[in-house]
């Protein structure tokens, strides 16, 4: 691909490294973590190791569309795939020792550990002072992330990932803004060897890292010195509001996200804290084991139970005593809760690599996986919040960032509003027309299609947007006084401070300050009543970011959203092509192929399919029950083309299709596998929508069986009966691309675009009494002539084909891609059916091939004509017309009457007169007994 010299300079950074054979990904501003999800299962369960840096890539197509999704995005290299391994210097200061670890520090422990000096190699400054040192990968096998270098010096390899310049990080409460630079300028400095004596320490087991504590259990728990401080109830109370909070915290972290990007993270600085509380000697330590522990055990999906009771341990061992003085004066003043702990020198605390058990293992992946990916988060509700958090209380985490973004908005009921945009509109939609959407990390679910009904997700999203605005109070409390900012005080402590008096209560002695965030609280308290709560919806339903036409949602009809990805059709780029009749996957032509996409909230997706794509998938069972029921392998290509584009959007056909036979078949059994697999994509109608009933739909009547197929692709239908008669109208409306009005019950009109293929099945062809071609070449009739014996039925093939599935679609995929380079292609039976179908359904046609001879300059009399008409079709059966009606068809047929004693068609004789249907009048028919040759008595 080209690329222009004005790319943004991310853009062209990144795929400057590419080039160089370095793999890159982006990377959050804020956090630095990979933007880019887990893969899901079957089960919708992330994948582990099948995001971030296990994504890393040199395809510039690709890189491409992640700049342009991410513009500021930085850039994180997978060092392990680049063939390079980083050694991480990161000096520090700890706030409550006054310790210090310079980078000259840490480079003379290494090289004390190692016995030999480090060489100058390629080097990056991070925006926190530190250092990234690049070197070879040594020969062998690859080294991973090791922890066993002196503190604050790590190394990433095999699975992990480093950011390269010119990234800029925006930074966050753990992590430094600013920007990484090459150090010394130089980015085209040599990147040499790694010592040997190096390689030689990270290829030993793992051993205890210069300074590290010795692992501690509860038995062996050693308090350390306290600060002389006198506790009494305030230090008390303030510690037992701590662990409380830290509990209800820890309740709502879902795996792998949460404050600390995991749950045992969460539990190890959870207690890191408390342990310096007890210390300190605010709580007994008995107490904070017992609550931390009753919320670990309770924990859902925790799979590792060992591992999160050990982070307890750890997070003990490295405690250090609070300063409970700080605490007494700020409790004092009426402005402290347990939370306010976060503001301490424990909040930037980095712990030892092997602190908390979950997080073990990645420093050591195995081949492939990358360690250091996150499940698929973009917002800070997690789903113990949703479920209504701890013992159903909703107890939403803390986020910082949005907490001081939303501290400064209104304390009104819009002001609400824009917290929850803030907090949640990046996974909630809503249509006027369809109801509310939420994203379920797929696709957009819809909620509720009842109106003014606010759905469950968003009530929860409400709720924990208000109890949020006490985070806000409580950060607002920790930033500070700008009362108390002295003179000197910098543009940047200014900003970073955010409470300030707002009045005075009371006079004289009695006159006490209201704070900002004193208010802040009165605000959250009172935004919990029914009436305040129950407005938040309503006003986010006008957001702009929220808000959606009916048509945004499933636009890109070709786009096919299944478990793990969505399949697009293209010719570009890597791409998975049928070769030799299997998938494989190719990089060059221009051959039709799929690319599986992650899964991604802008594409405005509201369905998915019931499968995952998998290109070596087979489907052996179904193959075989197909070629028994239909043998014919014309007939097999096209049903897989007519499968394939089903689970597409795309109606370009303007087609529809009749499965036709009698029973045990296989029809049925086919429609069946489709519909399991297309999911969301599948849907179903009765008959009746499609026929005509002889009654037309009033111009405001509801059509709830219409409104509910936006977005529908696989439609079946019920059987017909026997005489039913299709809706000729409505089916060339709905197959000929035009717009259709719909209308929920108790809801407005809308408009949308079919998207759906109707399949229909059944023992009975339904009547099509025009003949022209506007309907006919909207018909495809696909008989289904071989039927099953009783005794050779497999009861459990259903199930057998569901756990085919992914081949099944595989088989369908093949078909697409059949169409999209050759068309449909009707093989000669189901062209032969449809027109003996057509010939049969030509009512007006089988009288005059019965009754009549074209004869030039005969002539017939209208009223006896219509007479005989009448006649006949009462004696077979056939529909009763009127004489308007009859006059038009004949007309149609290129008949002319001209007036002469009466009216006169002419060119035609009649064969028969009324006396050969005079029996029909006592029920006795020409045909003996039976009622008339009917399209479904008569052999294809």
């Amino acid at each position: 691909m080209s690329v222009s010299t004005s790319l943004p300079s991310q853009l062209e950074a990144a795929l400057s490294f590419a080039r160089r054979g370095w793999p890159v990904f982006p990377c959050s501003v804020m956090n630095k973590r990979p933007l880019l999800p887990q893969d899901r299962d079957a089960a919708g369960k992330p994948i582990k190791g099948s995001g971030g840096v296990s994504k890393a890539t040199c395809d510039e197509d690709q890189i491409l569309a992640w700049w342009r999704k991410w513009p500021k995005a930085m850039i994180g290299v997978s060092v392990g795939k680049a063939n390079l391994i980083v050694v991480d210097f990161d000096p520090r200061i700890d706030q409550s020792t006054g310790e210090e670890w310079t980078l000259e520090q840490l480079k003379a422990d290494l090289e004390e550990q190692i016995g030999c000096a480090l060489p100058t190699s390629l080097a990056v400054r991070t925006p926190s002072g530190g250092v990234h040192v690049y070197f070879q990968m040594p020969e062998g096998a690859p080294i991973g992330n090791r922890g066993n270098l002196p503190d604050h010096i790590d190394v990433r390899g095999l699975g992990g990932y480093t950011i390269v310049p010119p990234s800029h990080c925006e930074g966050d409460a753990k992590n430094a803004t600013g920007t990484y630079r090459w150090l010394r300028g130089d980015a085209d400095a040599e990147i040499v060897a790694m010592p040997a004596e190096l390689v030689a320490v990270l290829r030993s087991p793992t051993g205890k890292r210069k300074g590290d504590q010795a692992d501690a259990t509860a038995a062996s728990y050693v308090p350390r010195d306290v600060f002389p401080v006198d506790v009494d109830a305030r230090h008390k109370r303030y510690a037992q509001i701590a662990l409380q909070e830290e509990m209800d915290e820890l309740a709502a972290t879902p795996v792998g996200g949460g404050r600390w990007g995991g749950r045992n993270a969460g539990i190890y600085h959870s207690a890191m804290k408390m342990g310096g509380l007890v210390m300190a000697g605010a709580i007994a330590e008995g107490f904070v084991r017992a609550g931390l522990e009753s919320v670990v055990r309770a924990m859902p999906q925790n799979d590792d139970l060992a591992g999160a009771l050990k982070a307890i341990d750890n997070g003990f061992a490295n405690a250090k005593p609070r300063d409970l003085g700080a605490v007494g004066a700020q409790t004092a003043r009426g402005r402290d809760s347990g939370r306010s702990a976060s503001s301490s020198s424990y909040a930037s605390e980095v712990p030892p690599l092997d602190a908390y058990a979950e997080d073990v293992g990645r420093f050591e992946p195995a081949p492939g996986g990358d360690g250091f990916s996150e499940p698929f988060q973009n917002g800070t509700i997690s789903p113990a919040a949703q479920a209504g958090g701890s013992g159903g209380r909703i107890a939403p985490a803390k986020d910082e960032a949005l907490d001081r973004q939303c501290a400064v908005l209104a304390t009104t009921d819009l002001g609400n509003a824009e917290r929850f945009r803030a907090r949640h509109a990046w996974r909630f939609r809503f249509c006027n027309e369809l109801g509310w959407f939420v994203w379920d990390g797929r696709r957009w679910e819809l909620l509720s299609e009842e109106k003014d009904k606010i759905p469950g997700k968003v009530s929860l999203a409400v709720f924990d947007t208000v109890r949020s605005i006490r985070h806000e109070a409580d950060l607002v409390a920790a930033s500070g006084l700008k009362e108390e900012l002295g003179e000197d005080a910098t543009d940047e402590q200014r900003a970073a401070t955010l409470d300030f008096i707002v009045r005075w209560k009371g006079s004289g002695d009695n006159k006490v300050p209201i704070y900002y965030s004193d208010m802040l609280r009165d605000h959250a308290k009172s935004s919990e009543g029914s009436q305040r709560l129950g407005c938040i919806a309503g006003l986010v339903k006008s957001f702009i970011d929220v808000s959606i036409r009916a048509d945004a949602m499933d636009a890109d009809r070709m786009a096919v959203n299944l478990l793990n990805g969505t399949l697009r059709l293209t010719q570009e780029g890597k791409r998975w092509a049928v070769v030799e009749g299997v998938f494989k996957p190719i990089t060059m032509g221009t051959r039709w192929g799929m690319r599986l996409d992650t899964h991604r909230p802008e594409d405005l997706i509201s369905k998915i399919a019931n499968v995952v794509f998998d290109p070596k998938a087979i489907s052996p069972e179904y193959d075989k029950f197909l070629a028994v029921v239909q043998p014919d392998e014309k007939m097999r290509r096209f049903l897989h083309q007519w499968g394939g584009l089903s689970v597409t959007g795309d109606i370009s056909e303007q087609k529809l299709a009749f499965f036709h036979g009698k029973g045990r078949n296989g029809k049925s059994t086919l429609v069946d596998a489709w519909s399991y697999i297309a999911g969301d994509y599948g849907g179903s109608v009765g008959i009746e929508t499609f026929l005509d009933q002889g009654r037309g739909r009033k111009g405001g009547e509801a059509t709830p069986d219409l409104a509910r197929l936006p977005g529908i692709r696989f439609l079946r239908t019920s059987e017909p009966e026997k005489g039913a008669k299709l809706a000729e109208a409505l089916i060339k409306l709905i197959t000929g691309g035009e717009l259709i009005d719909a209308r929920h019950l108790n809801k407005g009109f809308f408009s949308f675009l079919p998207s759906f293929k109707v399949t229909i099945s059944g023992n009975h062809k339904p009547k099509i009494t025009g003949h022209d071609d506007g309907i006919w070449r909207r018909v495809m009739l696909v008989p289904w002539d071989v039927q099953i014996a009783k005794e050779a039925v497999d009861k459990a093939l259903p199930e057998k084909l569901k756990k085919e599935s992914s081949g099944i679609l595989n088989r369908l995929m093949e078909g697409l891609l059949d169409w999209r380079e050759n068309g449909l292609i009707e093989p000669d039976s189901v062209i032969a059916a449809t027109a003996k179908y057509r010939e049969q359904s030509d009512q007006l046609g089988r009288f005059l091939d019965e009754c009549t001879k074209a004869i030039d300059g005969a002539r017939s009399k209208s009223s006896t004509l219509f007479d005989l008409f009448k006649a006949w079709s009462k004696a077979t059966g056939a529909a009763e017309w009127q004489t308007v009606g009859f006059s038009k068809a004949m007309e149609d047929r290129g008949f002319e009457k001209k007036a002469s004693n009466g009216m006169q068609w002419l060119d035609i004789e009649m064969t028969k007169t009324l006396a050969d249907y005079a029996d029909s009048e006592t029920g006795r028919s020409p045909y003996g007994g039976d009622p008339g040759p009917y399209p479904d008595d008569e052999p294809l």
